[in-house]
C-alpha cells in the first residue's frame, strides 16, 4: 500500500513508503496523530483473507517508520476501509 507522500511547508517530499504485503493494499485515508505520526485506513488482499479484501489499518510514526498493521475482516465477502478519525483520547 503507497502511502501519501509527506511534503514540508515547502512542499520538499519528506519521506515515501510503501506498507503491505506482495498483493493488491490500497490506502484510502491518512490522519495524523497527537504525536505527530499517522494512521493508514485501507484494504489488502495481501493479510488475512486473500480471496476477499479485509480492512487494512497501518500506523507509522513521524518519519513513516511501521509501529503496528491490522486487518479486520471474515471469511464471507469484501470489507474495506475509507476513512479514519482521531478521537480525543488519542
Amino acid at each position: 500500500m503507497p502511502s501519501d507522500p509527506n511534503p514540508n511547508s515547502d512542499g520538499n517530499l519528506i519521506w515515501n513508503k510503501t506498507y503491505g504485503g506482495d498483493r493488491s493494499d490500497e490506502g484510502r485515508s491518512v490522519q495524523e496523530t497527537s504525536d505527530g505520526g499517522y494512521v493508514i485506513a485501507g484494504y489488502t488482499r495481501s493479510f488475512g483473507n486473500k480471496d476477499d479484501t479485509d480492512v487494512y489499518l497501518v500506523r507509522v510514526d513521524s518519519e513513516g517508520n511501521e509501529i503496528w498493521s491490522r486487518t479486520y475482516g471474515d471469511m464471507k465477502g469484501d470489507e474495506r476501509g475509507y476513512s479514519v478519525q482521531g478521537t480525543i483520547d488519542g
